[in-house]
């Protein structure tokens, strides 16, 4: 027979990570606000309980609304992709903020939570335009994150090298595809003159 303390203990340790019957859904947490920080705070620090520190609000809201506070600094390109990575960065937390239940049956820990939101954010950032900002607003993403805050971590110095892999990737497309084009074009001219 289990000890009643044992059991108490895993109750409680169980609390204190995910809670798999969140309050009430608001609409924001299954389609959130573009242009807005929301989502974090209102989504997924009531399921998951991070607390300050915690991905929700350490990570997610107060780089959300830093960036928001800069958008000002960017150039219309830029700011259309600060928009857009803002709204892709919560789109793809959405499984986390209504289904906090692992595959396993057991729920979700903070750090889980970071990994699942931190192994997205390269893609959402190349996939919104990234790779064709400006050195205006490449200034302003790196100033607002900070180069300290870019390579303190491992998990920031893998998002920058996994963005910068993925632009790498997209240039060496575009090479290609100016290659084939310009040597078309080039064969063109002189198959035709």
């Amino acid at each position: 027979m289990k000890r009643p303390w044992k059991l108490i203990a895993i109750s409680l340790a169980l609390s204190a990570r995910a809670d798999p019957n969140p309050p009430e859904m608001k609409s924001e947490c299954l389609s959130p606000v573009p242009d807005t920080c929301n989502f974090y705070a209102t989504c997924l620090e009531p399921i998951y309980h991070c607390g300050p520190d915690g991905y929700p609000l350490g990570y997610g809201q107060y780089f959300c609304q830093k960036f928001k506070n800069e958008t000002s600094r960017f150039t219309t390109h830029g700011g259309q992709w600060l928009s857009k990575t803002m709204l892709c960065l919560q789109r793809v937390l959405i499984p986390e903020a209504t289904s906090p239940i692992t595959a396993s049956g057991g729920v979700r820990t903070c750090e889980q939570l970071k990994d699942a939101a931190l192994s997205k954010h390269a893609k959402c950032y190349v996939e919104c335009g990234l790779c064709q900002l400006s050195p205006v607003d490449w200034w302003v993403v790196v100033s607002t994150v900070g180069i300290r805050s870019m390579f303190s971590s491992f998990e920031g110095i893998g998002q920058v090298v996994e963005a910068a892999g993925l632009c790498v990737g997209y240039f060496s497309l575009v090479a290609v595809g100016l290659a084939v084009l310009g040597g078309s074009a080039y064969l063109g001219v002189h198959i035709f003159a």
